[in-house]
């Protein structure tokens, strides 16, 4: 079980930093996407009891949220 869910967070991020790549027809990143991404991978880890790949995850996805410009979701990310 444990396993499963590192790889279903491991499959997140990926999907997560896919979502931050820029190329010739998308000129920018998608931060809301890549925030929700993020989360999802950051329950994983916590479900898998992999604590620092959930707190990066969920750093990232208040990284993700301040890039946005939603500031209480990236304040509320750091929180938790």
């Amino acid at each position: 079980m444990a396993a499963q869910k590192i790889k279903e967070g491991l499959e997140h991020l990926a999907k997560a930093e896919k979502y931050l790549k820029t190329g010739f027809l998308k000129w920018k990143p998608d931060y809301d996407s890549a925030a929700s991404e993020y989360g999802k991978a950051a329950v994983a880890f916590k479900n898998a009891k992999q604590f620092e790949q959930a707190k990066d995850a969920c750093l990232r996805e208040a990284v993700a949220h301040e890039n946005n410009s939603a500031l209480f979701h990236a304040a509320k990310q750091v929180r938790n």
